[in-house]
């Protein structure tokens, strides 16, 4: 248990290592800041946006007494999101990431190494679930009443949705690397990956 939550805090520190290593380590402390600031600072307008564009709608559906509607259309498209990402970024931390060789050769079992993975893949996807769904269930709480214990049940919601998609979409991602051994080709999973996305992107 010790050297999972060690190798996660790792491994979760190093994938949140945007600034290159030539800086001096004060450096990119403040680099990295100023960097994660900025990405906050333009999301805020659409966050900011889809609170009010869920405010709106929630007015309607408290006349029809329907207002449970929205939040769950909201987990279900979160869910449909995660699972979508999750089949792309599983594959770049768990096959064609940097790492794994260096892990291979210090002495930790199999199952740390997956786990500590999966662990950042689900807090990877946990931030942008917190990201999709933040404004449209603050919204619910401050429009419609609700008791203590509905916000703590939200909030293990948020916590638990994406472990179900993660876990569906890891099987498939095994599945295929298994089966069809040319997608561990990283320049071959890049090209479709992005035809992929491009595809789903116009449709």
């Amino acid at each position: 248990m010790r050297k999972y939550a060690a190798l996660t805090t790792a491994l979760v520190k190093n994938s949140f290592s945007f600034v290159d290593q030539g800086f001096s380590k004060k450096s990119k402390k403040w680099i990295s800041i100023a960097l994660i600031g900025i990405l906050i600072v333009s999301f805020v307008p659409a966050l900011v946006g889809l609170y009010f564009i869920a405010v709106d709608m929630l007015k309607l559906l408290i006349v029809m007494g329907q207002e449970g509607v929205i939040l769950a259309l909201t987990f279900q498209l979160s869910g449909l999101i995660i699972f979508f990402f999750a089949i792309f970024l599983i594959p770049a931390i768990f096959y064609f990431s940097k790492d794994i060789e260096h892990l291979l050769s210090v002495p930790l079992r199999p199952v740390e190494i997956i786990a500590s993975k999966f662990t950042v893949t689900y807090i990877y996807e946990t931030m942008l679930l917190v990201l999709l769904t933040l404004p449209v269930l603050l919204a619910y709480v401050f429009t419609v009443e609700v008791s203590s214990g509905f916000v703590l049940m939200l909030i293990l919601i948020v916590l638990t949705l994406p472990l179900l998609p993660l876990i569906f979409a890891s099987v498939m991602v095994m599945a295929v690397m298994w089966l069809f051994p040319l997608f561990k080709n990283r320049d071959l999973f890049n090209m479709l990956s992005g035809i992929i996305i491009l595809v789903f992107a116009l449709w």
